[in-house]
């Protein structure tokens, strides 16, 4: 019977409602002709002679699991509280993983679903929350960190201690947690800070630290302008918030558009240049540990410029794929 591990935070009742209700199981009696059955019956005569003890099976120790809080990928939930998810327990709308059922078992009533019906369940009730064994997660589910511990997060979220958990036979195929098998890729989209950032940084004098430390805002709405819909963001502070997350990725991939030339401009259309002095921003300030240049901009300055960005890839240690000085060089992985 696996027994959950819960925060001190959660109520006797939630501890009730989420171990005993969730997943309770019920044994009866083997079925005649069984293994077990078989080993409860009588014991055969044996022939004359002294008798050998038949050594005992090492009993398996319960492995310890970690349950991710997972919701619908299209949930725009990102993280969550151990008190909410308390809450949902003692709600009864916290779904939990029933652990398999020996035969002759009775199947439990309390809200529960079999591993393999949780993803499904929540591809169609995206808002639900449920508990899952962190090696049955996939990309189809959103993991929520709690209270900042992510077991799929960054190198020091993934390793804080972890509320959620529980000891169970290692026949389950439940595996305990292997920190060292998870890795975190970041990628922040297409990059191309020409324009609005150009201006900002060069014509407003901010400077490219200002762009690249990015904070974090609010958006308050929409603005209809001339058929384009622009947003009202008002910031609200706390500086470097998005370079310490890009960096905090095993992997950060930068997915740059634009070409990188010492003959650069601020635009304003739709022809682009960058600063390659920017590129060590990228690189250092942002963690990126590769280019993407596969997109619709690398030939704005011609093939000249085209060329001219990968001679500054190169130059900052970067290295980049997508693109090549030729066919091969761009298939390259």
């Amino acid at each position: 019977m696996p027994m959950l591990r819960l925060p001190a935070s959660m109520a006797t009742a939630a501890l009730a409602l989420l171990v005993l209700s969730a997943c309770t199981l019920v044994e009866t009696p083997a079925p005649l002709g069984s293994a077990e059955a078989t080993a409860s019956a009588t014991p055969a005569a044996t022939t004359a002679g002294t008798p050998t003890a038949s050594p005992s099976p090492t009993p398996q120790a319960d492995v310890d699991v970690p349950l991710a809080v997972v919701t619908g990928y299209t949930n725009l939930k990102s993280n969550i509280t151990a008190a909410e998810v308390d809450a949902a327990a003692v709600a009864n709308t916290l779904i939990n993983t029933c652990p398999p059922r020996p035969l002759g078992a009775v199947d439990p009533e309390p809200l529960c679903l079999n591993a393999d019906q949780i993803i499904p369940h929540l591809k169609t009730n995206p808002q639900d929350l449920a508990l899952l064994p962190w090696n049955l997660v996939t990309p189809e589910v959103k993991v929520l960190p709690v209270d900042g511990v992510d077991l799929f997060g960054s190198e020091e979220a993934r390793t804080q201690p972890y509320p959620y958990r529980v000891s169970v036979p290692v026949d389950f195929g439940w595996e305990p947690f292997d920190v060292s098998r998870i890795r975190t890729m970041i990628s922040p989209g297409n990059m191309c800070h020409d324009r609005g950032p150009a201006y900002a940084a060069i014509t407003l004098g901010r400077g490219w630290d200002w762009v690249f430390g990015g904070g974090t805002a609010v958006y308050n709405g929409f603005n209809p302008e001339g058929g384009v819909n622009t947003v009202n963001v008002v910031p609200t502070g706390n500086e470097g918030a998005m370079a310490a997350l890009l960096r905090g990725g095993d992997v950060t991939i930068a997915e740059i558009e634009c070409p990188f030339v010492d003959d650069w401009t601020v635009n304003n259309g739709t022809i682009f240049s960058l600063d390659p002095a920017t590129i060590p921003l990228l690189r250092d300030t942002y963690g990126a540990d590769v280019i993407i240049f596969a997109a619709n901009h690398p030939f704005d300055q011609g093939v000249e410029g085209f060329l001219e960005s990968l001679d500054h890839f190169e130059a900052n240690g970067l290295p980049y794929a997508g693109a090549g000085r030729n066919l091969d060089e761009a298939l390259e992985p």
